[in-house]
């Protein structure tokens, strides 16, 4: 017989792929909620927001006169990749998505398109949180928190949230892909 010591991660807890799967930890048993344990607030330097100006993974585009048309590419592509979560970040782009008949399964708005207010737009989450303070360039511990509380309903239940944000919510869609399962 041999025994094996079980592998920790930098939480100190067991490495699981449960655990993996469930966005707790990556495959090395690093916790990136840890991360935003740390302080209240991460802000972004500005070098940073020059950086984030340009789009992130793969990119689907359409005239902004048919939101429609990239909504459809968009959704044909994960009929395609079939992921087991999925993120909206923004009030247009969940939208969107929704007037094609997709419900994303977390979806993170602010009721504002440009700066401005957004009026008549409907969301259709099951559950609703919020709102929560985030403001501009920033990525505040209460939002991230929130979003990494209701990814086990998200998984285990198919349960819709919606995460309301007060102020900005642009870059917490970095939190979202880091802490995505």
């Amino acid at each position: 017989i041999f025994v094996a010591m079980l592998a920790t991660g930098s939480d100190g807890n067991v490495i699981s792929s449960s655990r993996i799967r469930l966005g707790q930890i990556d495959r090395k048993g690093t916790s990136y909620i840890d991360l935003f344990k740390k302080q209240e607030v991460f802000t972004a330097p500005e070098t940073v927001r020059e950086l984030l100006r340009e789009p992130i993974g793969e990119m689907v585009t359409g005239p902004e006169s048919d939101l429609q048309l990239a909504a459809k590419a968009v959704l044909t592509r994960m009929n395609e990749i079939q992921p087991s979560i999925v993120i909206t970040v923004g009030d247009i782009v969940t939208h969107t998505v929704q007037k094609e008949g997709f419900e994303p399964d977390i979806s993170i708005i602010d009721n504002r398109n440009r700066r401005k207010d957004i009026e008549n737009i409907t969301h259709n989450a099951v559950f609703t949180h919020g709102p929560i303070e985030n403001k501009a360039a920033t990525i505040s511990n209460k939002a991230v928190q929130k979003y990494y509380e209701i990814i086990p309903d998200v998984i285990k239940k198919k349960q819709h949230h919606q995460i309301v944000i007060n102020g900005e919510e642009d870059i917490l869609g970095l939190a979202a892909i880091l802490l995505a399962p």
